[in-house]
């Protein structure tokens, strides 16, 4: 299969399991919401942030295995079987590693657990909150430990594959959950769903992994100390990044619950929820062209990963254009239609949440070229941000409320990883930012003002009508004009001839 045909692959499997993530976790927060007092609704929305936390202790092994497959299949100089025989030494000892850790994040959530529930728990919800978190933290392990295989079907190229098992496991989580929820288990039985799916998703990753590469089983390979410690180093870069992403995107709920209270997270949930969902689904390509990226620059293909990177970042930034121009015109009824009258939290939030993810998107898709090729500048930036996060939101909670905290994340955003990360990717493969603004920044940006311009006109055309009319109209309209604007406007030349040629010839083969 060619690269763009894996990518393709990738791209679909991710897109299928971003849809189910945005169902699940849409369905779920109305669950938990019908289901739970506002204390306990709180109270499980910041288990799962502390979750965030929690798989932090990945350490960044995931993404490093990924990679390191990646380089072991593109240096020509090794035959299939020498690769095989790396590539199964590298999964061993990254499985043993991955016990190791499990066993240790057990241990930390359980003291983390009980310092938490202590502190923010009512005395006559406190039996029910600690059960729930010691499933939890159960589940937080079987989650890491399921790492392992995820990480092997990524960096061998079955993203597809890693994607539908993922996806199967969190359909398999919302029925359990559902079931759970009606039976009357309250929070305890969202900690089981929770856990359960996380077990269910290592079972079947493995299986497949060996379905599809037997010659793994074959190798015999045993654990390596001195391959473990080879790996560890990469990946603690990557987890130091990963630790500043945590203190940047998942610290909210924490900084609310601390200053304005658990009751005030799930209103601000439910915004910020629907802006990174507009940013999951443009972290499809990028991560589905990581490995193909890793692939070609360790075969020296200079121009397939230039290609490569320059398809990634535009059209991603593309995807996050178009959904974030929707939600920003249409976040109040998108809401209303959701969770019910009441429950929006206001324009001035959604809009900060959504600049904020527009930034994200962008300097994200340049960094993961740049890592995928083993360059890792970004630890610094990255936790200077998660610090000045935590300073400037509680700082401005204090004054402006949840507004406050969405600020915080914002401007720390603005003043590191949003400059820095493009400026070394730009540098890194030798693009000048002209080039990059010609392409990239000036597309996109009118790409941003027509569907912006279009999607409030639209709403002008159909306020009268309800909720759901209006939402499913517009959303299929301002498709429509992304669609040919983005042709337009984002696409190479080469892009669209190659489009036109596809449609041409499909056209030609008709009966």
């Amino acid at each position: 299969m060619s690269v763009h045909g894996k990518i393709l692959r990738g791209v679909s499997g991710g897109a299928f399991f971003s849809l189910v993530t945005v169902i699940v976790s849409f369905v779920q927060l109305r669950l938990v919401l019908d289901f739970l007092s506002p204390s306990l609704a709180g109270t499980w929305l910041l288990f799962i942030s502390v979750g965030s936390y929690i798989a932090f202790f990945d350490l960044g092994l995931s993404p490093t295995i990924a990679r390191e497959i990646g380089f072991h299949l593109g240096t020509e100089r090794l035959d299939q079987q020498h690769k095989t025989k790396l590539i199964a030494d590298l999964l061993v000892t990254s499985n043993y590693l991955f016990h190791l850790l499990s066993i240790a994040v057990f241990l930390l959530a359980v003291l983390l657990g009980g310092y938490i529930v202590h502190t923010s728990t009512a005395t006559d919800q406190y039996s029910q909150v600690a059960w729930a978190w010691l499933i939890f933290a159960t589940g937080a392990a079987l989650n890491l430990w399921a790492s392992s295989p995820f990480a092997a079907l990524y960096g061998l190229g079955y993203w597809g594959s890693e994607r539908l098992i993922r996806s199967l496991s969190l359909l398999a989580g919302l029925a359990l959950t559902v079931g759970l929820l009606y039976a009357g288990f309250g929070i305890i039985g969202l900690s089981v769903a929770w856990a359960a799916q996380g077990l269910l998703a290592r079972m079947v990753a493995k299986q497949i992994l060996h379905r599809k590469y037997p010659d793994l089983l074959a190798a015999r390979s045993k654990p390596d100390l001195q391959l473990a410690k080879t790996i560890i180093t990469p990946s603690l870069k990557w987890a130091v990044m990963g630790f500043g992403a945590i203190l940047i995107l998942q610290t909210d709920n924490v900084i609310i619950a601390a200053v304005l209270g658990p009751a005030a997270i799930p209103n601000y949930e439910a915004a910020a929820k629907i802006a990174i969902t507009a940013m999951s689904f443009a972290a499809i390509l990028v991560t589905a062209t990581s490995p193909q990226i890793s692939k070609a620059y360790a075969e020296k293909n200079t121009a397939l990963v230039a290609s490569l990177l320059s398809q990634s970042v535009r059209l991603s930034v593309t995807m996050v254009v178009f959904l974030a121009a929707y939600v920003a015109v249409y976040g109040d009824a998108i809401i209303a239609l959701w969770l019910g009258n009441g429950r929006f939290v206001g324009f001035p939030i959604l809009w900060t949440l959504l600049l904020m993810v527009l930034l994200e998107a962008h300097h994200v898709a340049m960094a993961t070229a740049t890592v995928a090729t083993g360059h890792m500048p970004f630890t610094k930036p990255a936790l200077l941000a998660g610090v000045l996060n935590l300073a400037i939101s509680v700082i401005l909670a204090q004054h402006l409320g949840l507004w406050g905290v969405a600020l915080g994340t914002l401007m720390a955003q603005l003043l590191t990883n949003n400059w820095y990360a493009p400026y070394v990717a730009l540098k890194h493969f030798g693009i000048p930012f002209s080039t990059h603004y010609k392409t990239v920044l000036m597309p996109t940006g009118l790409l941003l003002a027509v569907l912006l311009s279009a999607n409030f006109l639209l709403k002008q055309m159909l306020g009268n009508y309800s909720h759901l009319i209006v939402l499913s109209s517009s959303l299929f309209f301002s498709a429509l004009i992304a669609v040919g604007a983005a042709y337009l406007l984002v696409l190479t030349s080469n892009e669209r001839q190659a489009i036109q040629i596809q449609i041409l010839g499909n056209w030609g083969n008709k009966p």
